[in-house]
């Protein structure tokens, strides 16, 4: 069983607890309509804003500086601040799956998403409290795939092995992230939160 032996739970925000991918794939095309750039955001997800823009202008050939990033990012993100404020929602079944886990495990947020939305996504639904840390883009040097954002989370709880450590994700930079940091993970896009939900609770029952 995946929760056999775990005591920390690491979860992503967008698109694991969060629905939000097309919230911030609106955002984007918002930001790029009129630019003739062609993208994937799921090939985006995990990434920090600034780190999608470069994917996108690179791969579209279009030459950039970093002021370009900075500008757009900071377009972007106003435009998703907005869009969160209308329709934010947790994923089906997540809410109910956070408390029962809280019951029997540490829980934390590692994520490339900004610290303003994801607070305010979690004081919107009343689980602010539920996790620490609370790691985001704003606390890290290198965003997933790089695994410091693990690093950071795992190393406030010392006395907790890695191999009792897991990760729920939903995009492949994040799994490169966990498997860089050698940590076990779960793609949540594979299992609903009703199902996870179920099993944890034969684990604990």
């Amino acid at each position: 069983m995946i929760f056999d032996e775990k005591k920390l739970l690491i979860f992503d925000y967008d698109g694991t607890i969060a629905d939000t991918n097309s919230i911030h794939s609106q955002a984007f095309l918002k930001v790029l309509e009129g630019m003739q750039v062609n993208f994937d955001y799921l090939e985006l997800a995990g990434l920090s804003t600034e780190d999608a823009f470069k994917n996108i202008l690179q791969k579209n050939n279009i030459h950039y500086k970093e002021s370009d990033i900075i500008s757009l990012s900071k377009r972007k993100r106003q435009i998703a601040v907005e869009l969160v404020k209308e329709h934010l929602s947790l994923l089906p079944g997540c809410l109910e799956f956070l408390h029962e886990a809280k019951k029997h495990f540490m829980l934390a947020i590692v994520s490339s998403g900004s610290y303003e939305n994801i607070s305010y996504g979690l004081k919107k639904f009343k689980i602010f409290n539920l996790f620490h840390p609370v790691i985001c883009r704003d606390h890290v040097t290198f965003s997933k795939p790089n695994p410091e954002g693990f690093f950071k989370a795992c190393n406030s709880f010392p006395e907790i092995k890695d191999s009792q450590i897991l990760v729920l994700e939903d995009s492949e930079h994040g799994f490169d992230a966990a498997r860089n940091a050698n940590i076990e993970f779960i793609d949540i896009k594979q299992r609903d939160w009703f199902s996870l939900l179920k099993m944890l609770k034969s684990n604990h029952g």
